[in-house]
């Protein structure tokens, strides 16, 4: 896959919004004229439908009628799924960066001011920022910092290989997604049957190309409502048994050593186009990461006392140290522990 040519100054960025829709006419009208509302506005706007049933196609083409930037409308049918409707959608996009936009949030008048000013350094791939919290009226409701408490670049490999940012606080160069097929995607850790979500998956590829600039500033008023696909005190399912916790791990076993083939099938190019990129530090980082899964998963199926003993030794190996940071994972412990003393059912 070729690459483009070196990256462009922030002065003359060009900047592409991906809004993905499906049945938002409720939220929908807000959000749009959020985006016209940007101090710097988007230089395109693509508005990619899942097969809605409500009013959002009408919305979207009365929207395209008046708004003084151009406006491009797919309709997907039968419907992708989130996901790959996005990154379907991004692949249409020109700009020299992306922003993926949720159809029930509404935008500060600042957000592409501010995160395209990053892009002006060349190691920066992705740009993330907090958010604020509201209700379905618009009234504030608290916070979604993400971690992010003060501004900050952060160099590659910074992140747990298996955490992402939120999608509609992602901005990020679109050369990104040239350098591998999104059908190349490592498994989604909650549906193993269908490939990561888009913002996972950038999130893994930009931390691995470049820099990512944290954004201590609530760029997006981020709507919390019944119908939300993802939203903050959505209950989780909870794991009823051990096969489940077992299940699991083996999941994100097999994601992990699919981030290993990832990068070694990264187009030959990239350590050209991407100043920031070290293919063999990458290589190592999620093979380390791999170890540790390979290390944890082998106690899951030993006897519950041998299992312990095997979570010890992993522990003083260094099995349960984060790739990314060296912290330990207390967390990731006291679950394999949990797995151990559960009751197996066959």
């Amino acid at each position: 896959m070729p690459l483009s040519s070196a990256p462009t100054p922030a002065a003359s960025l060009t900047i592409s919004v991906v809004l993905a829709t499906h049945n938002g006419a409720r939220f929908l009208p807000e959000q749009l004229d959020s985006l016209l509302a940007q101090t710097r506005l988007p230089d395109e706007i693509i508005i990619t439908d899942d097969n809605s049933s409500d009013e959002t196609m009408a919305i979207v083409a009365a929207f395209a009628q008046q708004s003084r930037v151009a406006v491009t409308i797919i309709r997907n049918v039968p419907g992708l799924g989130f996901a790959d409707n996005f990154l379907a959608a991004a692949h249409t996009a020109t700009g020299d960066v992306i922003a993926f936009c949720d159809q029930d949030d509404v935008w500060r008048s600042d957000k592409l001011y501010m995160c395209a000013a990053a892009f002006a350094d060349p190691a920066v791939s992705l740009v993330t920022h907090r958010a604020n919290l509201i209700d379905p009226a618009g009234v504030p409701i608290g916070v979604f910092d993400q971690g992010i408490t003060q501004n900050a670049t952060r160099p590659p490999l910074s992140y747990d290989v298996w955490g992402t940012f939120a999608g509609f606080t992602m901005v990020y160069r679109r050369d990104i997604l040239t350098v591998s097929r999104d059908t190349a995607r490592f498994c989604n850790y909650l549906d193993p049957a269908q490939p990561t979500a888009h913002d996972r998956w950038v999130t893994f590829l930009a931390q691995i190309l470049g820099q990512t600039v944290e954004l201590d500033a609530p760029l997006v008023d981020y709507r919390q409502h019944q119908n939300n696909l993802y939203g903050i005190g959505k209950p989780r399912e909870k794991a009823e048994d051990r096969a489940t916790y077992v299940a699991k791990g083996r999941t994100y076993l097999e994601a992990t050593r699919r981030m290993v083939e990832v990068i070694d099938e990264l187009d030959p190019a990239c350590e050209a186009r991407f100043p920031a990129f070290d293919r063999a530090a990458a290589r190592r980082f999620v093979c380390r990461a791999l170890r540790q899964q390979e290390a944890r998963s082998r106690s899951y199926g030993m006897h519950p006392v041998v299992a312990m003993a095997q979570i010890a030794f992993a522990t003083c190996c260094g099995a349960y140290l984060g790739a990314n940071d060296n912290r330990m994972r207390f967390g990731s412990i006291a679950r394999d522990l949990l797995i151990a003393m559960m009751p197996r059912t066959a």
